[in-house]
This record gives C-alpha cells, structure tokens and sequence, in this order.
C-alpha cells in the first residue's frame, strides 16, 4: 500500500548575492539551462526533477529570506492551522502569487502551446506562506492553481510514495532504535544541541 503526502516538495529556492554566477554554477552543475521569470527579472529557474520540482535562483527580497524549500499543500489556510497548533509560526502570508497582465500573456501564450489541453490558466498561480518549524527551519507552503497541478506534479498528478520507500524508513528506525538500546547512538532526546 502507497502513502501520499500530505505536502509536496515543488521548489527549491536558492538567494543568492550573485544571482548570474549561480545560475551559471547551477547550470554547468546540472548540465541545464535555466529560463529567466517574466515577473522577477533577476530571477531564473529550471526543473531539477521528474517528481515536478523547479530550482530556483533569485536575489534577497526580505531580510529573512533564506534557501528553502517549498511544499505544495491542498489547502494552505489548514495548512497554516497545523503550522500554529504544532508550534511554528507564520512569518510571511499567506500572500496571492500572481503575474502582471503582460507576462500572463506570454505565459497563457506559452501555456497553451505546451498544454493545449489542461484547465484554463489564470493570473493567479496560487497563494503562498512562509513559516518556521519549533526548531527554527524555514519553509514555503504553498497551494498551487489547478494549471499549475501538472508541471509541479500535485493534486491528481501526485504520485504516492512506493511500498519500498517506506520498508527502508521502517526498517532505518528498527535499525536506529537497535543501535541505542545497546548505547551506540543517543536517543533523540539526548542529541539535542544546547
């Protein structure tokens, strides 16, 4: 039996102070090139996987802005609940993530050569937050429009995770939980670091 996520991996994004010497490295790393966004000039981005996750590479916007990866979610306001009820904060949103009138031309344009048959594209490519874990980790959620659902690989595009993916977790935490019942490794509570 697969297990779907409840969340999805679907960006990577990386700040950087040089915005075209890391789009170069990424470049010559993955062996791709990557296609500036209409909207934000400074930045680029390029797909990275068949699982529908996009690199992304663009400056520093917001002081708190760091590397991070974003996750698909069904629905962000639940979401955002579960964040706060399990301790997280929300820093940033939830916000709107639309184009401008000229670059939804080009992208409905570009949208409709490439998929000539799926949902309608709208301004609106969805709605984003940005939050922090108890432990201080810093993540995007955001819950992608329907036109969106098939280059990211969500809603009905997801793939659940295999049988065998999760055997090998099971398996690790057996493995794990061995290795501290004989003192070889601490307990989650002892590898705490002040």
């Amino acid at each position: 039996m697969s297990t779907q996520l409840n969340a999805t991996p679907v960006m990577i994004s990386v700040i950087s102070d040089n915005v075209r010497q890391t789009v170069d490295f990424f470049q010559n790393l993955l062996g791709l090139e990557f296609a500036q966004d209409a909207e934000a000039l400074e930045s680029y981005h390029a797909p990275i996987s068949p699982d529908g996750i996009d690199l992304m590479v663009g400056p520093q916007r917001d002081p708190r802005e760091t590397t991070m990866v974003h996750f698909n979610v069904d629905n962000l306001d639940r979401a955002l609940q579960e964040v706060r009820y399990n301790g997280g904060k929300v820093l940033n949103g939830p916000r709107s993530l639309g184009m401008s009138a000229p670059a939804f031309a080009r992208y409905a344009e570009s949208y409709r050569r490439v998929e000539p048959q799926g949902p309608a594209p709208t301004q609106q490519l969805g709605r984003m937050a940005i939050v922090q874990a108890p432990g201080g980790s810093v993540i995007g959620l955001v819950q992608l429009d329907e036109h969106m659902h098939k280059h990211f690989q969500v809603g009905r595009y997801q793939r659940p995770l295999q049988d065998f993916q999760i055997e090998h977790m099971k398996v690790g935490r057996e493995n794990a939980e061995a290795l501290r019942r004989q003192n070889v490794i601490p307990s989650p509570q002892e590898n705490v670091i002040p």
